[in-house]
């Protein structure tokens, strides 16, 4: 596995070849409260602001959980594209909003607002300086290895043209080298 510190240039890596490679270091800042109109500006600017694909998912345990639904996993919603000409789904307890460029978590923590975590590289996030807090930063980052995909349920006219769906993550070390923190990145279509 490659480690990124500071400035240096990042090692090839096939997993994310022809994409561009995440600069470093790693930073995390966390928004609280965050009310629905600040969830969907700071995924709208912070995840594809420059007009970097994404993606979202979520779903409910608590708040907008239908108990009367014979299968339970509907409470969830699968990983879908984003769409910047439509409304962000947001609806449920948590969620996840990613790109190769940041990561936004949400939590709600009430019937109107969220507890925010936020998953970056590069420089700090200027914007961000009056509304959140910055918890950790910089940190290392690493790439894992090429082989090293989350591997997604995936639709069976995908499977059938012997494809699946991955995921792709940037491991946040700490000091101690351990992973702290993995940040999704991007979902794929590659053969299975």
């Amino acid at each position: 596995m490659s480690e990124r510190t500071g400035t240096e240039s990042p090692p090839p890596n096939q997993a994310t070849a022809g994409r561009q490679q995440p600069p470093q270091p790693g930073y995390l800042y966390r928004v609280y409260p965050a009310d629905a109109d600040q969830l969907r500006g700071l995924i709208s600017e912070i995840v594809c602001g420059d007009g970097s694909p994404g993606w979202i998912f979520g779903g409910a345990s608590v708040w907008d959980f239908d108990a009367t639904l014979d299968d339970k996993r509907k409470n969830l919603r699968p990983i879908t594209p984003i769409d910047p000409k439509s409304p962000l789904d947001i609806r449920g307890d948590f969620g996840h909003a990613f790109s190769e460029r940041a990561e936004v978590r949400w939590k709600r923590i009430t019937q109107a607002h969220y507890d925010v975590l936020i998953l970056t590289e590069g420089k700090p996030i200027a914007s961000l300086s009056g509304c959140a807090l910055s918890v950790v930063g910089p940190l290392t980052i690493r790439e894992p290895r090429p082989t090293a995909w989350i591997v997604l349920v995936t639709p069976e006219t995908v499977r059938e043209q012997q494809r699946q769906w991955r995921l792709g993550h940037i491991e946040y070390l700490g000091t101690n080298q351990v992973v702290r923190f993995v940040r999704y990145t991007i979902r794929e279509e590659r053969a299975a």
